[in-house]
């Protein structure tokens, strides 16, 4: 969220950020993340705190069907 609304982020997910912020302006889109809680959001809350566990790796048929439901 603070990426996009801020337009800056970590050196990880910078690049990313980028090319979003450029097709913003490039279709004049205005962007502004904003948080939805936990309890609303579980799938996509529990999926972005895998990669502060270390090594993981998500099953090719868990992702399609999970990305299925959303």
């Amino acid at each position: 969220m603070y990426c996009l609304n801020n337009g800056k982020g970590s050196i990880t997910i910078a690049p990313l950020v980028d090319k979003v912020l450029k097709l913003a302006e490039q279709y004049n889109w205005i962007i502004e993340a904003s948080h939805i809680p936990g309890l609303s959001n579980t799938i996509p809350d529990s999926l972005s705190r895998l990669s502060r566990c270390g090594d993981y790796a998500i099953k090719k048929e868990v992702l399609q069907k999970t990305l299925k439901e959303l």
